[in-house]
């Protein structure tokens, strides 16, 4: 039988909840300011996308962007009140 990829379910979740989660699943570390981003929460269900498209999501409802590059990923952004 085929492996069913693991999916994670965040309702109203940290930030921070959702970024390691996302580190553990592709081994790629994510760089934020804690201290900007420490009042976001975020609904989403991490599963089959690509990790762009989660990245996508993610930055869209926070307001945020993000880049890659050899190091990892870095999100950028002024934060959620």
């Amino acid at each position: 039988a085929l492996q069913k990829p693991v999916s994670y379910d965040f309702e109203e979740a940290p930030l921070s909840t959702v970024l390691t989660t996302l580190e553990k699943m592709y081994a790629i570390p994510v760089k934020y300011n804690e201290d900007s981003f420490n009042n976001c929460f975020i609904t989403i269900s991490l599963g089959d996308e690509s990790l762009e498209e989660i990245l996508k999501v993610i930055t869209r409802t926070v307001d945020a962007s993000y880049s890659m590059s050899s190091y990892g990923i870095t999100i950028e952004g002024k934060g959620c009140r």
